[in-house]
């Protein structure tokens, strides 16, 4: 009973700190324009919010190869960096972050794999190449971009990104049968109200099912308080025939001494038909209460044998 509580109370939590995430996320202010860009996404962790929705799902560590876009023009000695809040991102260390490979058309692309069933932050920023490493020169304008990848999302995805932040960036998704070669077009901000209906449905589904498993640990607790009760009454009633029990035993001891002392009376005045008939009388008596002594004992038996 207690493992069983401890799973509900487990399934409670996580459901109630998955909805307060989501809100906390869906409310938050657009941090100023800046570098502390960067500090200010970290107050929302993607990785635990993708972490907790793929336990509401029981999804494994499926993954998808998203492919980031970007059209901008720089000069030679420049080059573009994505950072996030995913490892695979840098988790919002410029040092880690992915560098993106310059393109026909000035446009930059990186590819990454990323785990299905959660939020990532990410932004772009320009950097310029030197001898002792590469240094930021502009951060991406605008607010964090969004991308949400659902759990059943298929094997790939591209995200055209433009340098200016504007919403309306195009998503493409590709099915899971790369030879039909169907693809979904949408927008990183569809693909994120979307992602939120999802969940909510899925919290929706887990109250359904804590819900239930309450009822049923309440019901759980009516049987064991009637088993008690039972319990209680089989007890008393031992106790009862217990004490019946010795009562006969005294009286069987009684019979037992007088049968004795007639039969002593026997033994000298054999003759005596009043003797006989008492004899008798005694014997059949006695009999009787070995009857009563033998039921006695059964019921006792059968009560010990239900209460064990």
């Amino acid at each position: 009973m207690q493992t069983f509580r401890k799973r509900v109370d487990e399934n409670l939590g996580r459901v109630q700190n998955s909805r307060q995430t989501f809100n906390n996320e869906l409310t938050r202010p657009i941090p100023p324009g800046g570098k502390d860009r960067r500090e200010d996404a970290t107050t929302v962790d993607a990785i635990s919010l993708s972490s907790n929705h793929a336990k509401l799902r029981g999804s494994s560590q499926k993954t998808v190869a998203v492919t980031f876009k970007l059209g901008f023009h720089c000069e030679p000695w420049q080059h573009i960096r994505i950072v996030g809040s995913h490892q695979c991102l840098g988790n919002w260390k410029l040092a880690s972050a992915l560098v993106m490979s310059w393109g026909e058309g000035h446009i930059w692309e990186a590819k990454v794999h990323l785990p299905a069933g959660g939020v990532y932050e990410y932004k772009y920023v320009l950097c310029e190449d030197r001898p002792g490493g590469a240094k930021e020169l502009v951060w991406q304008s605008g607010n964090n971009s969004v991308l949400a990848i659902s759990s059943n999302e298929g094997p790939t995805a591209e995200v055209q990104d433009n340098w200016a932040g504007e919403p309306g960036a195009v998503v493409l998704t590709h099915g899971d049968d790369d030879v039909s070669g169907l693809v979904t077009t949408s927008t990183r901000e569809k693909k994120l109200l979307k992602y939120v209906e999802e969940t909510e449905t899925t919290i929706s589904q887990q109250n359904s099912e804590i819900s239930s498993l309450q009822t049923e640990i309440e019901m759980a607790r009516a049987d064991l308080r009637s088993l008690r009760a039972s319990n209680s009454t089989m007890k008393k009633q031992m106790v009862d025939l217990e004490v019946d029990l010795q009562e006969e035993r005294m009286l069987r001891q009684e019979l037992e001494s007088a049968l004795q002392d007639l039969q002593d009376v026997v033994e000298g005045t054999y003759s005596s038909l009043e003797i006989r008939k008492s004899l008798r009388e005694a014997e059949a008596s006695l009999a009787q209460k070995e009857e009563r002594e033998a039921e006695l004992e059964e019921i006792n038996s059968k009560l010990q044998q239900e209460i064990n």
